[in-house]
């Protein structure tokens, strides 16, 4: 038996270098999915979402092939000036 470093918790090792449970390794991987999904806009990512959205593709379709969280997709067409409800370029 083995303490995980994480939570605390007793669990039996797979491997020798083993040192957390697999509730705290599963987490760890929805945690680095989601800090993935959240990466910096490169140059073209932003015009790149803008287009999509603008051409019809659903914002989950968007977060599907760019592999991006949803809250960065709307972030991406706030800073292209779209209009969520009338997908519209909001003048400025």
């Amino acid at each position: 038996m083995a303490t995980c470093v994480i939570c605390g918790s007793k669990f039996s090792k797979t491997n020798s270098r083993q040192m957390k449970c697999p509730e705290c390794s599963e987490l760890k991987g929805i945690e680095k999915a989601e800090k993935e999904s959240n990466r910096i806009f490169y140059r073209g990512t932003v015009n790149l979402i803008c287009k999509y959205y603008k051409e019809g593709m659903s914002i989950k379709a968007i977060m599907r092939d760019l592999c991006r969280s949803e809250a960065n997709v709307k972030k991406a067409l706030r800073l292209g000036g779209i209009n969520l409800k009338t997908k519209e370029r909001v003048s400025s």
